[in-house]
């Protein structure tokens, strides 16, 4: 662990059940998947497509610019981090106060879709498709991106164009 000993915490909010339906929808469509547990229970609880990699955390720093789409829960930290680096949100959100505030604005930005807090798998997985392939959406991401101020993270959005 790059960061003191790994202790995993007992937060009633942290369900293998929802990474599960996400890694079960997205194990379909042509993409490589990076899952987090943000170190609330432990991967051996998922089934695990050879399609993905499940790990305790990443820094969004380091994945964020070969991101094509995220799908999140719509806390604060994952939404902004995305909006940085201009890859379109699938927002899911769930027990967080402010998460489907945040995952309706993003919405209404056009910067990504929001699901409600219950999303079946098979609408996470219908939800995913069009920004892995939507232009206008990827414009829209470049062109917030840099009204923010975030030229240098935008670029990589930009070179998409």
């Amino acid at each position: 662990c790059p960061r003191p000993p790994c202790r995993r915490r007992r937060r009633p909010w942290a369900r293998p059940g929802r990474v599960q339906a996400a890694l079960d929808c997205l194990a379909d469509l042509p993409v490589d998947v990076l899952a987090t547990t943000s170190r609330t229970f432990d991967a051996a609880y998922l089934s695990v497509p050879s399609t993905a990699t499940v790990v305790d955390d990443v820094s969004h720093t380091d994945v964020m610019q070969s991101a094509a789409v995220v799908v999140a829960h719509a806390g604060h930290g994952t939404t902004l981090s995305a909006l940085c680096y201009g890859v379109p949100l699938v927002c899911v959100p769930g027990i967080g106060r402010d998460q489907v505030p945040i995952a309706i604005r993003v919405a209404e930005l056009g910067l990504g879709i929001a699901l409600i807090e219950r999303a079946t798998p098979a609408a996470t997985c219908k939800a995913v498709s069009p920004p892995l392939s939507d232009a206008s959406l990827r414009a829209r991401m470049a062109e917030f991106t840099i009204r923010c101020g975030y030229r240098a993270c935008a670029a990589p959005a930009r070179d998409v164009l």
